[in-house]
C-alpha cells in the first residue's frame, strides 16, 4: 500500500509518498512554497496538489515516480482540494476566488464553474460511479458551525443536501457511505463520523443523528478517507501531541499532527507517521 500525504517537517508543508511495506518515505513536491491535497490519479501514475506561493494557490499534475510537474490552472487564483474522476479524464477542485467548485481536463483544458453561490465551497470529490461529486459548503452550516454536506448531480446539475455537517468528507467507494470530521457539541474538538446515504435516486435529507462518531477524545480528529477496501479509515490526529503543548498554540504548521489508520469501527488505530510535524490529508491506494 502506498499512503500520500502533506507533512511540514521540512517548515513547509510538503508532499510525501510512503511505502507503508518497506518504510521508504519520499519527498515528492519541490521546494519554495506549501503542498497539499494530493490525491493519485486512478491508474497510480500521477497524482494532483495545491501549490502556494507569491499569494495565488493553483492546481498541478505530477507523475508519481518523478518527473515534470505541469500546473493546469492559470491566473490569480486561489484553488485547493483537487481530485481525478475515477476515469482519471477530469480534476475537481475548490476554486475560492470564484465561489465555486472548479472542474477541467487532466490537462488543464475546459476549465468552468459549477455549485457557485455566495458561500465558501469546497473538498470535491467525486463518487466511483462518476454522476456525483461530494462537496461541503455554508450555504447551509450546523448549530455548531460546521459546513452542510452536499451531492452534485452531474446529468441533471442538481445539488442536493444530505443533511450531515462537517468537514473532509469522503465517500465510500461502493458509494453506500460517508466519512467526515464533525463535532458532537459546539465546543467540542473535531471527531471521525460515518454517516449511511440513501443509495436510490434522490436523497433523503437524514439527521445528523444517524451519523456515528467513530473516533473520541484525544484532541483534534481530522481529514478522513476510506481505503479502497472501505474496511479502513486513514486520517490525520492530534492524539500523538505532548500533553505539555498548548491546545491555544496549534495551527496548521504547529503541534503534533499525525496520520493515523483505523478500521472503519474505530477499533485498531495505528499510527503511520512519526515526524512530530502537522500531517494534512492523507490517501491510500493499494499497490498494483
Amino acid at each position: 500500500d502506498s499512503l500520500i500525504y502533506a507533512y511540514n517537517d521540512t517548515g513547509e508543508h510538503r508532499i510525501h509518498i510512503k511505502d507503508l511495506v518497506s518504510g521508504n518515505d519520499r519527498l515528492v513536491s519541490p521546494a519554495g512554497g506549501a503542498a497539499w491535497n494530493a490525491t493519485f490519479s486512478p491508474d497510480q501514475k500521477h497524482f494532483v496538489y495545491t501549490w502556494q506561493n507569491d499569494g495565488n494557490s493553483h492546481i498541478y499534475i505530477a507523475p508519481v515516480d518523478g518527473g515534470e510537474h505541469i500546473k493546469l490552472t492559470e491566473g490569480s487564483l486561489t484553488a485547493f482540494h483537487p481530485s481525478f474522476s475515477p476515469d482519471g479524464s477530469q480534476v475537481v477542485y475548490t476554486d475560492w476566488k470564484n465561489r465555486g467548485i472548479g472542474i477541467m481536463n487532466r490537462d488543464g483544458t475546459n476549465q468552468h464553474l459549477f455549485a457557485e453561490s455566495e458561500y465558501a465551497e469546497s473538498h470535491p470529490v467525486f463518487f466511483k460511479d462518476g454522476m456525483r461529486i461530494l462537496f461541503t459548503s455554508y450555504r447551509n452550516r450546523s448549530d455548531f458551525g460546521d459546513p452542510g454536506i452536499f451531492i452534485y448531480h452531474v446529468e441533471t446539475d442538481e445539488i442536493e443536501e444530505t443533511g450531515y455537517f462537517g468537514s473532509y468528507a469522503r465517500p465510500s467507494h461502493d458509494g453506500k457511505s460517508i466519512v467526515f470530521a464533525g463535532k458532537r457539541s459546539k465546543d467540542a474538538d473535531q471527531d471521525i463520523m460515518i454517516a449511511e446515504l440513501n443509495v436510490k435516486p434522490g436523497l433523503i435529507p437524514i439527521s445528523m443523528k444517524n451519523a456515528v462518531a467513530i473516533t473520541e477524545g484525544g484532541g483534534y480528529d481530522g481529514h478522513p478517507a476510506f481505503t479502497e477496501d472501505d474496511k479502513s479509515i486513514v486520517f490525520v490526529s492530534r492524539r500523538a501531541q505532548s500533553l505539555a503543548f498548548p491546545p491555544d498554540e496549534e495551527n496548521d504548521t504547529a503541534g503534533t499532527n499525525e496520520v493515523f489508520i483505523m478500521d472503519r469501527d474505530g477499533k485498531n488505530i495505528i499510527q503511520l507517521t512519526h515526524g512530530g510535524a502537522v500531517a494534512w490529508h492523507p490517501e491510500i491506494i493499494k499497490s498494483r
